[in-house]
């Protein structure tokens, strides 16, 4: 799986709006929905985005995590927009339960934890993923044991 990360939305808005077309998410995650949020909410409050796109071998977009880095004292992992949002969720293609399995999941997340902590502009203190449903269309999306090593 190839790992991608952007903080510009803009310079990924037609894949994301093509990607939301086909995938699972909620309303929330879409990039009309965030990337208004981030020019009228975000930038005024140091948000600084941290898009991670998740892709198959052959270049196919599997997931879309729409996340943020909050400044202050204590930098925060979150989602972006999570204050505004009722559901805070990756944007998972159709096939990605299929195709991830659990323990791959853990491992992937462990290197995007790690490229984001590296990061000068991604780095965080804590990390805050809240208002998380249970699944995405079919798909579980929570599991306990991810975490950032």
């Amino acid at each position: 799986m190839a790992i991608e990360i952007h903080d510009n939305l803009d310079a990924i808005e037609q894949e994301w709006r093509r990607f939301e077309g086909v995938a699972d998410c909620t309303v929330f995650q879409t990039f009309d929905w965030l990337a208004s949020w981030q020019r009228q909410v975000g930038r005024r409050a140091g948000v600084r985005p941290a898009i991670v796109l998740g892709r198959r071998a052959d270049g196919e977009l599997m997931f879309l995590m729409p996340l943020s880095v909050t400044a202050g004292s204590v930098r925060r992992l979150t989602w972006l927009g999570c204050e505004l949002c009722d559901y805070n969720t990756p944007v998972l293609a159709p096939d990605f339960a299929a195709q991830i399995a659990a323990e791959d999941f853990r491992a992937l997340w462990r290197e995007i934890c790690g490229r984001l902590k590296n990061s000068p502009q991604h780095r965080f203190d804590l990390i805050d993923l809240s208002k998380m449903p249970e699944t995405v269309g079919e798909r579980p999306i929570r599991c306990s044991r991810c975490r950032c090593d």
